[in-house]
């Protein structure tokens, strides 16, 4: 009877491990830039080129990436990634005062995403959360010189707040503050480090493999105003460099450069979103019938000992 309750035993705890995954792949990238004037009216789908006076600059870029995560055996978490980085700049430039008109740039990034989580057993119970972040930083610069007289115009750059849709909920990241103007001297500079974050749990949930459509966008946004003010103005007060940096350091022909420009580094800035897959429970849909059959021979041994 000993033989057949330790075979019993051995029969109900066998069973494969399960192992589970869950990745974000970008789909489609939806990014496109407008240009023009202040007044946001006149506009080309232009994301960089040169104006229509020497020193006119604008230009604007993005990137993403997706990842995989680790594979996870049995019970417990493991998470994957998403990155986006940015950076929208304008510059009247320095020398074209009363030239090229206020250099205004807008440019609307937005991504399509794949979600999918994958799980050997097809009866896994699962839990996704989403942990979101954005650091960037606003930078503004006169590109004048010191002995210039008057000052150049103001200029102003502008984050939105970043929309995140999964599976058409929201999941909205406000960053703050969400813009900087200033007007500074002609060769001064002005920056404004602006953030964001939220966290939110169990997202997501199911059984087995599953796959889920996100999307995520936002807008940035700079001005550089052209030419100087004051009673006396000379040509080389200059417009305002204005810039917007979420990640990337530069864009092209920007005279607003790089983050070394201002002191900081770029490995943590740029918007970020983690989903991290809890595996809840795996069932072993074997379990049932390997119970019946070890109860059936413990039967039978008593059957046999009777």
């Amino acid at each position: 009877m000993r033989k057949g309750f330790v075979l019993g035993l051995a029969i109900l705890t066998a069973g494969p491990a399960s192992a589970a995954t869950i990745g974000v792949a970008i789909v489609t990238n939806a990014t496109f830039c407008q240009n023009g004037h202040n007044d946001g009216v006149t506009a080309d789908n232009v994301c960089s080129q040169n104006g229509s006076a020497t020193f006119d600059d604008w230009g604007a870029a993005s990137s993403a990436s997706g990842g995989t995560s680790s594979n996870l055996v049995g019970l417990g978490s493991t998470s994957t990634q998403l990155r986006i980085d940015a950076a929208v700049a304008a510059d009247d430039g320095g020398a074209d005062v009363g030239q090229g008109g206020d250099r205004w740039i807008r440019e609307n990034v937005s991504y399509d995403i794949l979600l999918q989580v994958d799980v050997d057993n097809p009866a896994t119970q699962w839990s996704v959360d989403l942990a979101q972040g954005a650091l960037g930083l606003y930078a503004l610069r006169g590109d004048g010189t010191a002995s210039a007289v008057g000052t150049q115009n103001s200029g102003s750059a502008r984050a939105s707040a970043i929309s995140v849709t999964v599976s058409g909920t929201p999941y909205h990241v406000t960053v703050a503050p969400g813009s900087l103007t200033s007007n500074p001297s002609n060769n001064g500079s002005s920056t404004q480090q602006f953030s964001g974050s939220r966290t939110d749990l169990s997202i997501l949930s199911g059984t087995g493999d599953a796959s889920f459509n996100i999307t995520v966008s936002f807008n940035l946004q700079a001005l550089s105003r052209d030419g100087c003010s004051g009673f006396i103005c000379s040509s080389i007060s200059g417009g305002e460099e204005a810039a917007v940096l979420f990640g990337l350091q530069n864009v092209i022909d920007q005279g607003v450069d790089d983050y070394s420009t201002w002191g900081r580094t770029i490995a943590p800035d740029g918007y970020t979103g983690t989903f991290t897959l809890n595996v809840l429970a795996i069932p072993e849909p074997a379990s049932v019938a390997l119970l019946a059959l070890g109860v059936a021979g413990l039967a039978a041994v008593r059957r046999r000992a009777g």
